[in-house]
């Protein structure tokens, strides 16, 4: 256990949150890798929790020190399809938006991506988390996050170096108007 003499999540955040921090200071996980956003972490029993789902966390961790501990992180991912003009009753994609990570990302920078992703921060639904990033990431309109549809999750897990990277994806998709460009404004 974590914290054992803890009294609730609270004060098992401000343990993990000590722990991260000697791990920075002991240069185990490099301080530019910080996100300083917080992930809820619940315990393998609960299951699968969403936000929102009534389920209290166990504690919050910093997101970049998540794959140290190897405990599951979670986000959100967007897909954006264009249909393709000669058969506008046809519902399947004849292309699909990517994007480039920044440079400056902790993670992967330089590589292809989805049009939209991002981890889920403690304090939000994926809805919420959906239309934030979409806004952030994509400058999408309104009416276009509002056509967002949720279309399943995806999980993983790799080893690293660094220790066990289990993610969880909440994915949906999106049809992008014709002639609109998906925006970075983050």
């Amino acid at each position: 256990r974590i914290a054992p003499g803890a009294s609730g999540a609270k004060e098992r955040s401000e343990f993990a949150a000590a722990l991260v921090e000697e791990l920075v200071e002991d240069g185990v996980i490099p301080r530019s890798k910080l996100r300083h956003e917080l992930q809820d972490v619940h315990p393998f029993s609960a299951g699968f929790v969403a936000a929102g789902g009534g389920v209290a966390p166990v504690l919050r961790m910093e997101r970049a020190s998540m794959i140290y501990f190897g405990v599951p992180s979670y986000g959100v991912h967007v897909n954006g399809w264009v249909r393709d003009p000669r058969r506008p009753s046809s519902r399947e994609p004849s292309a699909m938006w990517v994007a480039t990570r920044s440079m400056s990302k902790a993670t992967y920078p330089g590589l292809l991506d989805q049009m939209v992703a991002g981890g889920q921060p403690t304090a939000l639904t994926f809805d919420e988390n959906v239309r934030k990033e979409c806004e952030e990431e994509a400058s999408l309109p309104p009416e276009v996050i509002a056509a967002i549809e949720p279309a399943g999750s995806v999980s993983y897990r790799y080893a690293t170096p660094k220790g066990l990277s289990t993610k969880v994806l909440m994915t949906h998709d999106v049809e992008m108007p014709q002639g609109l460009q998906p925006l970075c404004s983050d």
